[in-house]
């Protein structure tokens, strides 16, 4: 669940994971423990949603490149949509 405060929040970017289909209840687990991440559910097993919120465009880039893609069991990670307000 997401730790950022609303009023913290100025870039939100929504991304697909490609998860290690054997161990997707624990990647999901992790995930879930990211600060600022929140997930959601998509058609296949192997797949989650997230929902990531930060300060700024390049936390949310440092989210996605030195957490989300460093959990174990995470093989890929896809931004596919970003919004950023100042």
């Amino acid at each position: 669940m997401s730790e950022c405060k609303t009023e913290d929040v100025v870039a939100t970017v929504g991304a697909f994971v490609r998860v290690d289909v054997e161990t997707a209840v624990e990647v999901r687990d992790r995930l879930a423990q990211v600060v600022g991440v929140t997930l959601f559910d998509l058609d296949e097993p192997a797949k989650v949603g997230l929902v990531i919120e930060a300060r700024s465009l390049d936390a949310a880039h440092d989210k996605v490149t030195q957490e989300i893609k460093q959990v174990e069991g995470v093989l890929g990670v896809w931004p596919v949509y970003t919004n950023f307000e100042k």
